[in-house]
């Protein structure tokens, strides 16, 4: 896992050069210069050994207003997240460099920017040296893969849970349950790894809508897996009114009337809910009996701190840190990795590109 080492000169990637449904716009390229560091004293270029494949790699190349449109650069590439061997580190003289310890050769796990225009679908990426960790020996490249993105937002939206390494003992002693709305995907995956590892007497809850999926969170490690998403079916399996029976909901999918109502139902007062999928129907959601059991909405995007220079003090690479050592010390005892494809077959009918569109998945797939 550790010879990668390889430096190409040539950029080859998987992108799009206008705006539409993936599989009509992405197109094998080649260029003859590599992505470019601007700043290298705050920069790394990573050649890429997998890409962590996630349904915003699709949404990006399909903005409901641009369809059509030609892409602003010569070329789109999603894509971001994913693990690779570092190319050129940031310049010595710069004290981050140091504290991070980057060199050349060295293998890490990174999360790109979506404001860049070249993602991880290729052969090279320049990422902020703020997203990128370096992998233990422990680790190889293709387990890391799995966990910048998805990992990343599971650690943030469990923080904002307060089910996190910081959350004082109080808090600790007064939480039973955290349940979670879609557990089977790469972000359901990782919260319940890292819950369970981080609370092991934490009775961790799941909805997934398949045999398959249910075996898969419990693999994973939840307690109990609740058949489907279906805000009536929670509503049957679990207590509501005004005393509620869950005290943390981790929300990972669109969060329908039908579905709100519910959680809204379930919640116990002072509870916490953590919406991450951004749909239609966030903009109508009655706080009205959340209101009434003093509980907390929070939402989590993980580009967040990235959009505002990681001012809020979240900073991806310490979060990346502190799952690679719990998966590096066996507290994490698997990373939630599915599947691991060639990106030669991302364009094939029924390929990994369609898979990920299907919405149907059970851990992390990535690309090689």
């Amino acid at each position: 896992s550790h010879s990668f080492k390889t430096i190409m000169t040539v950029y080859k990637f998987l992108g799009a050069k206008q705006f539409g449904e993936p599989r009509d716009v992405l197109k094998w390229g080649t260029l003859d210069t590599l992505p470019s560091v601007v700043n290298c004293a705050i920069e790394v270029l990573i050649r890429v050994a997998y890409v962590e494949l996630n349904p915003v790699d699709l949404q990006k190349l399909k903005p409901h207003n641009k369809i059509g449109q030609v892409v602003p650069e010569d070329v789109l590439v999603t894509g971001y997240g994913g693990s690779g061997v570092v190319v050129v580190s940031p310049s010595s003289k710069n004290e981050e460099k140091q504290q991070r310890r980057f060199k050349d050769g060295d293998n890490v796990v990174f999360l790109a920017d979506p404001r860049r225009p070249k993602g991880a679908y290729a052969t090279h990426v320049v990422v902020d040296i703020n997203c990128v960790s370096k992998i233990p020996i422990e680790i190889s490249l293709e387990q890391a893969a799995s966990l910048p993105l998805s990992g990343c937002t599971a650690y943030e939206s469990l923080e904002k849970l307060s089910l996190s390494n910081n959350t004082n003992n109080s808090k600790k002693t007064t939480m039973k349950n955290l349940l979670i709305v879609g557990g089977a995907g790469g972000v359901g995956s990782w919260a319940t790894l890292i819950a369970r590892a981080l609370y092991p007497e934490l009775e961790i809850l799941t909805t997934a809508s398949s045999d398959m999926s249910r075996s898969w969170c419990r693999t994973m490690g939840s307690s109990r897996c609740l058949s489907g998403h279906d805000g009536s079916l929670l509503q049957q399996e679990l207590e509501g009114g005004r005393r509620g029976s869950i005290d943390r909901i981790l929300c990972l999918t669109e969060p329908t009337p039908e579905l709100w109502k519910a959680l809204c139902e379930i919640i116990r007062p002072f509870g916490v809910i953590c919406l991450v999928v951004a749909g239609k129907s966030i903009a109508n959601l009655d706080l009205g009996f959340l209101f009434f059991k003093s509980a907390t909405v929070t939402t989590e995007t993980v580009f967040s701190s990235q959009r505002t220079n990681y001012e809020n003090g979240i900073v991806p690479s310490q979060e990346m840190d502190s799952m690679l050592k719990l998966l590096a010390d066996g507290s994490i005892p698997r990373t939630p990795l599915n599947k691991a494809v060639s990106w030669k077959e991302a364009l094939q009918d029924g390929g990994v590109l369609d898979q990920l569109a299907s919405g149907h998945n059970q851990g992390k797939m990535i690309m090689k």
